[in-house]
């Protein structure tokens, strides 16, 4: 499954939906989760580009709604 596209710009999905994304949208929104990683693996399989430093991503809710827009400031794809 692709990446969502929300306001034009990719989704971003923490954890799993349910309470584990609540808590991880909630220290997103608070300031306090300042960093993510994934493996490289999963962005192969869905044929989605690796994030680049200045691109915008829309943070979702469990429903793929809008919350807020998060810019990415660094990137290790090693």
């Amino acid at each position: 499954m692709a990446f969502p596209v929300v306001r034009g710009m990719r989704g971003l999905e923490f954890g799993n939906p349910g309470d584990m994304r609540q808590w991880l949208k909630a220290l997103v929104l608070e300031g306090r989760k300042r960093a993510t990683a994934d493996l490289m693996s999963e962005y192969i399989d869905e044929g989605e580009p690796v994030e680049e430093p200045g691109e915008l991503l829309a943070l979702v809710d469990d429903d793929a709604e809008y919350l807020a827009t998060v810019r990415v400031t660094q990137v290790d794809a090693t």
